[in-house]
C-alpha cells in the first residue's frame, strides 16, 4: 500500500489573507531556497490532514471533516505539486533520482555564459544584523510626524525650484564637464546605496529578515540589489507595497534634501554637487525604478497595488490567448482582464526595443567578431525564439482556424511587420551633382550696376577672360573727389613754396598728399575688381540668367562657377539621419536625371566632419528647382535641416574634357543593411533633437 509522500518539517505555512474574489489563501515557504508557493482552500485542507496514510484515507478524512467534495484527481495533483517543487523528504535513492529527473537540465558553461553575461548577480553578505541596528536608530523615519515634515519640505522645495527653474535648467550643461561626470558617477552610486537601504529598512520595519545583498551586472553595468524574498510572508499587500516603494521613497527624500540645499547655497562646487544629486535621483526614479515593464520597483509596485501575483506570467498568458483568438484560433471562453492583456502586449513591445537596443550596444561594445556573435545570440534568443515558439503553436493548431479571411489579414500584417523590421534596405539615396574636380566660384566683388554681361552657361573660357563688368557710382565719385582734392593740395603747395616760415606746413601738406595717392591706388584696385574675369580655364556653369545689363547687384552675390578641365567628381548632400550609415570608400552608382547621360560608378572620397549650412551647388536648391529645401538668406541658400557634404571619386574618369555644365542626379550609395523601422526611429529621434534642442 503506497503512503502519501512525507513533507519536510521546515516547510512553513503562512496566512496570505484573501484574494480579489474574497477567497482565503495561504503560502508555503521553503526556507532552504527562500521560495513561496501560493495555495487555496482545497490545498490548505489537504495539508491540514496530511500524514502517514494512503491517498484514499486522506480523501475520506478530508471529505468527512472539511465538508469538501474532493476526488482522487485533486490529491494526485497535490502530490505532483509538492513533489515537483521539491517540498518532500527524500530518503531513498529512487526518490532522490526522481527529484533529479524533475529538475531542469544543467546548462553548460558556454550556455550559462551566453545567457548570464547581460545579467549577473553576485551575493556579497547578509546585512540583516546591520539593518536591525540601523532601524533602531532610524525608526523615526516611519513616524507620521516625519512623513508630514518630508511632504511639507518637498512642497516648499518644488515651489522654490519652480521660481528658479531657469537657473536650475541652465546648470544641466555642467553635467557634461569632466568634473560634472565624476560627480555624476559618485552621486549615482550614493543614490543607489540610499535606494537599497530604503528597501532593507522598510523590510526590517515590518519584521522581515533581509537575507542577502550584493551587486548585479546589467549589460556589464554594476548595480546594487537587496534580496527581499521573505516579503511574501506578509499577509497585507499594502505592507508589501510599502517595501517595494521603500527604495523609490528613499531616492525621493534624497532629491528633496538635495533640492533644498541647492536653493539655500550660493553658486559653487557644493551647490553643483547637490544639483547633480537631485537630478540623478529624480531621473533614475522616473525613468528606471518606476518603469513597470522592467522587473524593478515599478513592476512590483504595480503587482502589489493590484494585488496580482505573477503579474508578468499572467499578463503574457492573457496576451497570448487574446492574440490567438484574434487570428482565429479557438480559445477557451473565459473572462480575461483587458488590463492584463494591455500590460502583456506593452511588455512585449518594450522588451522588443529593449533587447534590440542591447543587441546594438553589445555589437559596438565588444570587438566586431564577438559583438556580432553576441548581438545575433541576443536577437535570436530573446526575440526570435519566443516568436518562433508562438508561430509553431499556430502551425500545430492550424486546423482550428475558424475564419480564413481573418487569418489572411493577420498574415498580411505579419508580412508588413517583416518588411518594416527586417534589414532589407541596403542603399541610401543622395541628391548629388557631377562637377569638375577643379572649380572656382565667382562672386560680385562690390555693389553696383551691371554694365556688361559676357558669360553664358556652358561657355568655354580661358583664364583672364572677362565675364562681367560692374559700374560703381560710389567708387567713381570717390575717385573724382580724390583728384579734386589733389588739385587743391597742389595749389596750396605752390602758394607757400618759397615761404621760409611755412616749412613745417609744407611737410604736413606733403604727407597729406602721400596719403591721398595711397587711397587713390586702393580705389583703382577696387575699380579693377569690378571687371570680373575667369580665374582658371574651363567652362561657365550655374550662371544666373536673371542678371542683366543695367541691373543693381550686391557685393558677394553668387554669380556662377568656372569648372576646370582636370577631371570630374560627384558632390552630394546627405541628411543627418543617413550620414552615419555611409562609410569611407563605400561604393556608389550615380544616376543622372538626364537619361541620355551614362550611369557612373564611384566611391566615397570625402565625408564632411560637420553639417553644411550653405548650399554651394545652387542647382540642388528647392528655389532653383532642386530637391533640397533651402531658404534665401541675403542671396545665399541656407539648408532647412542638418545635412552633410559628401564627395565621390569616379572610376575611370574621362568626363573632365566634356563636362560643360552641372549634371544633376542621384547617388545611390551601398551601406550596411538596415530596416525601414530603423530609418523611421532615426528620423524621429532627430526630429525630437531639433524640436527640443537636446
Amino acid at each position: 500500500m503506497a503512503f502519501l509522500p512525507e513533507i519536510r518539517e521546515n516547510i512553513d505555512l503562512v496566512d496570505a489573507g484573501y484574494d480579489t474574489m474574497g477567497a482565503p489563501q495561504w503560502r508555503l515557504h521553503d526556507p532552504i531556497r527562500n521560495r513561496f508557493f501560493q495555495i487555496g482552500w482545497v490545498e490548505y485542507n489537504l495539508l491540514r490532514f496530511w500524514g502517514r496514510m494512503t491517498p484514499e484515507q486522506l480523501l475520506e478524512k478530508v471529505s468527512g471533516r472539511a465538508a469538501l467534495s474532493l476526488e482522487m484527481d485533486d490529491i494526485e495533483e497535490m502530490i505532483e505539486f509538492i513533489t515537483t517543487n521539491q517540498l518532500i523528504k527524500t530518503q531513498t535513492y529512487e526518490e532522490v533520482s526522481h527529484l533529479k529527473s524533475l529538475a531542469p537540465p544543467k546548462k553548460s558553461k558556454l550556455n550559462w555564459a551566453l545567457h548570464n553575461y547581460l545579467f549577473l548577480r553576485i551575493h556579497l553578505y547578509s546585512p540583516d544584523a546591520l539593518y536591525s541596528a540601523l532601524h533602531r536608530k532610524l525608526a523615526f523615519l516611519y513616524s507620521p510626524f516625519f512623513l508630514l515634515i518630508a511632504c511639507l519640505t518637498g512642497c516648499i522645495s518644488l515651489i522654490g525650484l519652480s521660481r528658479q527653474w531657469d537657473s536650475f535648467s541652465a546648470t544641466f550643461s555642467y553635467l557634461f564637464t569632466t568634473e560634472g561626470l565624476v560627480l555624476s558617477f559618485l552621486a549615482l552610486g550614493f543614490s543607489k546605496i540610499c535606494h537599497e537601504i530604503g528597501h532593507g529598512l522598510t523590510a526590517k520595519h515590518f519584521g522581515l529578515r533581509v537575507s542577502s545583498t550584493g551587486v548585479a551586472f546589467i549589460v556589464l553595468w554594476p548595480v546594487l540589489f537587496t534580496d527581499l524574498g521573505e516579503i511574501w510572508r506578509l499577509k497585507s499587500h499594502h505592507k508589501r507595497l510599502m517595501i517595494s516603494a521603500g527604495g523609490v521613497l528613499a531616492e525621493a527624500l534624497l532629491a528633496i534634501v538635495s533640492i533644498s540645499f541647492w536653493l539655500l547655497l550660493d553658486d559653487g562646487p557644493l551647490r553643483s554637487a547637490f544639483f547633480i544629486q537631485a537630478t540623478l535621483a529624480l531621473a533614475m526614479t522616473l525613468l528606471i525604478n518606476l518603469n513597470p515593464f522592467m522587473r524593478f520597483d515599478g513592476y512590483y509596485l504595480l503587482a502589489d497595488a493590484t494585488n496580482t501575483l505573477n503579474l508578468q506570467d499572467r499578463s503574457f498568458a492573457a496576451a497570448r490567448s487574446w492574440l490567438r483568438g484574434a487570428i482565429g484560433l479557438v480559445e477557451i471562453k473565459q473572462k480575461k482582464s483587458k488590463a492584463l492583456i494591455v500590460f502583456g502586449l506593452g511588455t512585449w513591445v518594450y522588451r522588443f526595443f529593449l533587447f534590440l537596443g542591447i543587441a546594438i550596444l553589445v555589437y559596438f561594445l565588444f570587438p566586431k567578431i564577438i559583438g556580432t556573435f553576441l548581438a545575433v545570440v541576443e536577437l535570436a534568443w530573446f526575440i526570435g525564439m519566443p516568436v518562433w515558439k508562438e508561430i509553431s503553436v499556430w502551425h500545430e493548431r492550424r486546423q482550428e482556424f475558424k475564419n480564413s479571411s481573418k487569418v489572411k489579414g493577420i498574415l498580411c500584417l505579419v508580412m508588413l511587420l517583416c518588411v518594416l523590421l527586417l534589414p532589407l534596405r541596403t542603399t541610401v539615396d543622395v541628391p548629388a551633382v557631377l562637377i569638375a574636380v577643379e572649380e572656382s566660384r565667382i562672386y560680385a566683388t562690390s555693389s553696383g550696376e551691371v554694365i556688361a554681361v559676357t558669360a553664358v552657361n556652358g561657355q568655354s573660357v580661358e583664364a583672364g577672360d572677362v565675364l562681367l563688368r560692374i559700374k560703381s557710382n560710389d567708387l567713381e565719385a570717390e575717385l573724382e573727389s580724390n583728384f579734386a582734392e589733389e588739385k587743391a593740395i597742389k595749389a596750396q603747395l605752390i602758394t607757400i613754396a618759397y615761404d621760409e616760415d611755412a616749412k613745417a606746413e609744407r611737410k604736413s601738406i606733403t604727407e597729406k598728399l602721400g596719403r591721398l595717392y595711397a587711397n587713390r591706388r586702393i580705389i583703382k584696385e577696387a575699380l579693377d575688381r569690378l571687371i570680373i574675369a575667369a580665374p582658371i580655364t574651363g567652362y561657365v556653369r550655374d550662371w544666373p540668367t536673371i542678371i542683366k545689363e543695367g541691373q543693381a547687384i550686391k557685393k558677394d552675390t553668387p554669380l556662377g562657377v568656372i569648372s576646370g578641365k582636370k577631371g570630374s567628381k560627384i558632390v552630394g548632400y546627405v541628411h543627418e539621419t543617413d550620414f552615419s550609415k555611409i562609410s569611407k570608400a563605400a561604393s556608389m552608382l550615380f544616376y543622372p536625371d538626364n537619361m541620355t547621360f551614362p550611369v557612373l560608378k564611384g566611391t566615397v572620397s570625402a565625408r564632411g566632419i560637420s553639417t553644411s549650412d550653405i548650399l554651394e551647388e545652387i542647382v540642388l536648391a528647392s528655389d532653383a528647382g532642386g530637391v533640397l529645401p533651402v531658404r534665401d538668406v541675403d542671396g545665399l541658400y541656407q539648408h532647412h535641416s542638418a545635412v552633410y557634404r559628401v564627395e565621390f571619386s569616379l572610376e575611370g574618369d574621362r568626363m573632365g574634357q566634356q563636362l560643360h555644365d552641372t549634371i544633376v542626379g542621384t547617388a545611390v550609395v551601398n551601406v550596411d543593411p538596415y530596416s525601414y523601422l530603423e530609418g523611421f526611429i532615426r528620423s524621429f529621434i532627430v526630429m525630437l533633437n531639433n524640436e527640443f534642442e537636446f
